[in-house]
């Protein structure tokens, strides 16, 4: 009982640490929700991941620090 509410608890807090996607998430672009500990470059990869699974790259827009976000378009690869 115990190890299984352990490891529900690591579950939980673990995946409470990776940057949540709302909003637009597709062909266009992505907006990443981050904590503050996520690195640009943590959120960067993750969009240029989603972005090339419909063949184009990631272009960083603007990041909002009120609502902790980073917002990135997807584009044509040159």
């Amino acid at each position: 009982m115990n190890k299984a509410i352990i490891t529900i608890a690591a579950a939980v807090s673990i995946s409470a640490c990776a940057p949540q996607t709302y909003g637009d998430k597709d062909a266009n672009g992505i907006t990443l929700y981050k904590y503050t500990h996520q690195t640009p470059i943590e959120t960067m990869l993750i969009a240029e991941r989603h972005c090339q699974s419909f063949g184009k790259r990631a272009e960083y827009l603007k990041s909002t620090y009120i609502v902790t976000a980073d917002y990135y378009a997807c584009v044509e690869k040159k």
